[in-house]
This record gives C-alpha cells, structure tokens and sequence, in this order.
C-alpha cells in the first residue's frame, strides 16, 4: 500500500500507465480492424480467401513473441511494440470473425437473399450481429493477451510503461513497487474486461443466456 501511494504521489503510475494504455490502445485497435477486415475479405472474395487464408492459418501456430527479432528489424522498437500486439489480437479477431461468419445459419442467408440483400448486406446487417456475442468474448480474450504482450514488449529497451516499471523495479530490488505495479495491472485489466463485459451483454440482450442449473 504505501508503495502504491508513494507511486501514485510522485506521478510515476499515472505517467507509465499513460504509456502503456497508449500502446495498448493502439495496437489493439489496429489488430482488431485488421483481424475482422481480413476475415471479411476472406469470407467474400473466394479469390482472396485462396491467397490470404493458407498464410494465416500458416501463422496463427506460431507463438506472437517469436515475431520480435523481425519486427525490430522491419519497424524498430517503437514500432515492434505496436506490431506486436496487433498481431496477436489480430490472430484471435480474424479466426473468430471468420467461424462466425462462416456458420451464420442457413435461413437466415436464405431469407437475406430472397430480400436481394448484397453479400456485404447480409455480412453487415446479419452474420456479424448474429455472433456479437462470440466476437464480443474472442474481444475480451485478446485484450487479455494483449496485456501480456504489452508488458513483455516494454522490456524491450524501454525506459517508460509499466511493463518496464515492475522490471525495473525487480532489478533494483524495490519488491514493493514490484508487486504495487503488479496489482495496478490487475486492476485496470479487470476494470477492461468488466466493461467490455458490460458492453457484450449490452449488445445481445435479446439473446437468451445460460444462467446455471
């Protein structure tokens, strides 16, 4: 606790935690746009779906950290961290997105199409609504893994975040620091989840849900 308060009153949390949700928010956003783009892409251009699919399910087995040596090489290290993190969520965004839009069910094509709604109608207005819930969860468990992925990438010649703070802080011995930033992590990956938890069940409120035996 006074660790905390110590951190919290020299300005040092809110500076790193600053940082951190900065590369946080913007390689998850980039990872998810692009995740959800490409499986769309796949999903209404055969063509495309021959070229794009076989390299992603090629990639998505291997472990997203084993890709820092060559995004340091391609974007530099600032650079490496956002790649980094939208490639995992990516990953996750484009392998669900995709099972969601390939199991939309058949009526409700059927029914979109007997109305002459577009493929892009029926992706928009359909398949994605109907599997909210889905993409909403794959959401919450990349945002899981970003988290991961943002505090080992800020080990990586970093001066600032709070990946860099607890390392830092192990180094020098200050365990109480350590363990202080350790929980503020906890906390503010909770506080994230809850809300897009509070977001899925927003958006699907018309779904009927699994309240236990």
């Amino acid at each position: 606790m006074a660790a905390g308060y110590r951190l919290t009153v020299s300005g040092d949390l809110l500076r790193h935690t600053a940082v951190s949700l900065g590369r946080l928010g913007f390689g998850a956003s980039l990872g998810v746009l692009a995740g959800v783009s490409a499986a769309s892409l796949v999903a209404l251009v055969p063509r495309a779906g021959l070229m794009i699919r076989p390299l992603l399910d090629f990639l998505a087995p291997i472990p997203v950290l084993a890709w820092i040596p060559l995004f340091i090489i391609f974007f530099g290290i600032d650079g490496a961290r956002t790649a980094l993190i939208a490639t995992g969520t990516g990953l996750i965004l484009y392998g669900t997105t995709l099972t969601v839009i390939l199991d939309t069910r058949a009526e409700y094509v059927d029914l979109a199409l007997l109305y002459e709604k577009t493929r892009v109608q029926i992706l928009i207005e359909i398949s994605l609504p109907s599997g909210a819930w889905t993409l909403f969860g794959a959401l919450r468990t990349a945002l899981g893994l970003s988290w991961v992925l943002l505090l080992a990438s800020e080990l990586i010649a970093s001066s600032s975040g709070l990946g860099w703070l607890i390392w830092d802080s192990r180094n020098f011995s200050r365990a109480d620091e350590m363990m202080a930033a350790m929980i503020w992590v906890g906390t503010l990956g909770f506080f994230f989840d809850r809300l897009i938890a509070s977001a899925q069940n927003r958006a699907t409120a018309w779904r009927p849900t699994f309240q236990g035996i």
